[in-house]
Parts: structure tokens; sequence; C-alpha cells
């Protein structure tokens, strides 16, 4: 398993958050997911530009 051989089993979260999340955010109008760990530190580093460059072009066109 490719996890395993980047040594990123002992801090795997359950892929069922990923489409937990898929389905809240389909549910809740995000345009943006960041379910686990690794992704919400992204999201919020993410999240200035997300908000100003790509979710407003996204409500232009």
């Amino acid at each position: 398993d490719m996890g395993d051989s980047a040594g990123l089993t002992e801090i795997a979260e359950p892929a069922s958050l990923v489409a937990d999340g898929i389905i809240a955010a389909l549910r809740d109008g995000d345009f943006h997911v960041f379910p686990d760990s690794m992704a919400k530190q992204l999201g919020s580093a993410y999240a200035g530009f997300a908000q100003n460059v790509v979710e407003a072009n996204a409500q232009e066109g």
C-alpha cells in the first residue's frame, strides 16, 4: 500500500471523512472540502486565495 510506503499509516484518518465531507459540502453549497486534519491545515493556508480568487471567479462565471 502506498500509504504504508510513505509512512502515513499511523496518522491516517478514515476514508469515510472524504465522502462525508463531500456530501456535507454539496448540501451546504460549499465550493471546497478539507475533510481530514492534514487537509484542514492546507485549507487554512489556502482559504484567503480560495475566497478571493477561485470562489470569486466561480461566482462571476
